[in-house]
C-alpha cells in the first residue's frame, strides 16, 4: 500500500523541497491504518531538524495535504505517537 501512497505523492503534491521529503517519508511508511513514523525518523529522511519537521507538518496540514490524527497510533504505550494519512489524489 505504501508504494502506491509514495507515487501519488510524487505526482500529484503541491508541496515542494524538504516538505515533499517528509510527505513522502510518511507516506513510505502508510499502510491501511495510516503511518506513524518518528519525527526523528522523518528529520533524517529529509536531513533538517525535528523542529522543522514539525513546521513542515503543519504546512502540510494547512495545504490539506496531511491530516493527523494526535496521539491516534494503534498502540499500546502509555505515550502514543501521532497518526497521519497522506491526503493527496490526482
Amino acid at each position: 500500500m505504501s508504494f502506491e501512497k509514495v507515487v501519488e505523492v510524487l505526482y500529484n503534491s503541491k508541496a515542494s523541497g524538504a516538505a515533499k521529503l517528509v510527505l513522502l517519508g510518511i507516506a513510505n511508511h502508510e499502510g491501511d491504518q495510516g503511518a506513524y513514523p518518528a519525527v526523528a525518523t522523518l528529520a533524517k529522511y529529509a536531513n533538517i531538524s525535528e523542529r522543522q519537521v514539525k513546521n513542515h507538518i503543519k504546512a502540510l496540514q494547512e495545504m490539506g495535504e496531511l491530516i493527523v490524527k494526535y496521539q491516534g497510533a494503534p498502540v499500546d504505550k502509555q505515550y502514543r505517537p501521532n497518526l497521519y494519512f497522506t491526503n493527496v489524489s490526482g
